[in-house]
């Protein structure tokens, strides 16, 4: 495997301009056992319709297999892959692209363009469109407030930095995603800052919010080996073609980042897959 192998990079979400490689209709094309998703590195996918981390697909990712790049709201393309390798630094598994346009300045060692992620499944991964939701946030901002207060953070200032709508189901009522945080990714732990992932969902008629990552932060700490996670969701996607929408979570920390996949199971989102480079 070349020097243009995947490996960790921090993910900035933007928009690439779509971009037509393979002319085949992707439907017709038979489905191989083990469906990779990639990102800066194989992030693990499926096998014979099941959900399976990286270690364990990577000896069932082909060379040769169709991917599918989407960014946060638009597909982009298809391009081809080789088959999994092992990376010697950071760890885990790289997947070499071929045939994707890359934007100039695009940094050496990088594979697929920032912000975006490349499914080897057929199916259209992007049945409904998220949005960002930037206006009328006070709501999330009360509920935020009363996690922090109830958690011996009462003090600390509310911080929203990302709220995310999508209709992950299809049952045409949008399920929320709040991110609000005032960790940084460093290797140290301030006291009063946090980070919170939230996920509310109409449930019988009523809102009701699950907690989906934590951190409470009371007292300041140095010198430890790790430090605080920046948490920010990238990507909505169908990644199993069932139609119902998976949630990508990232957490980017001093010297390393992950991300783990959540999916709908019922009423509650639970994590399927979780896979990180770093430190």
């Amino acid at each position: 495997m070349n020097r243009h192998i995947l490996f960790c990079l921090i993910v900035i979400v933007h928009l690439t301009l779509p971009v037509s490689i393979l002319g085949e209709d992707l439907g017709t094309l038979e489905q191989p056992r083990g469906l990779a998703i990639v990102w800066d590195y194989l992030l693990g996918g499926t096998l014979d319709g099941k959900w399976a981390p990286a270690d364990t697909l990577a000896s069932y990712v082909l060379d040769g297999q169709t991917y599918q790049f989407y960014s946060f709201d638009q597909k982009l393309c298809t391009g081809m892959g080789s088959g999994a390798e092992p990376l010697e630094d950071p760890g885990g598994f790289g997947v070499e692209m071929r045939g994707r346009p890359l934007p100039a300045g695009t940094p050496e060692g990088q594979i697929l363009p920032q912000g975006e992620l490349g499914i080897s499944g057929t199916w259209n991964a992007l049945p409904r469109k998220p949005n960002v939701q930037t206006g009328g946030l006070e709501p999330y901002g009360k509920e935020v407030a009363a996690i922090l207060k109830k958690n011996g953070l009462g003090k600390a200032p509310v911080k929203i930095t990302r709220v995310v709508r999508c209709d992950l189901d299809g049952d045409k009522q949008d399920e929320v995603l709040i991110v609000a945080q005032t960790v940084k990714a460093i290797p140290e732990f301030k006291k009063n800052t946090y980070a919170l992932v939230l996920f509310r969902r109409l449930i019988k008629g009523t809102v009701q919010t699950a907690i989906i990552r934590k951190q409470f932060i009371k007292e300041n700490k140095s010198g430890e080996a790790d430090g605080p996670s920046e948490y920010d969701v990238p990507f909505i996607l169908d990644a199993n073609g069932d139609e119902i929408m998976e949630v990508f979570l990232t957490g980017r920390y001093y010297e390393g980042i992950w991300m783990e996949i959540h999916e709908l199971q019922g009423d509650t989102l639970k994590m399927v897959l979780s896979e990180g480079l770093g430190a």
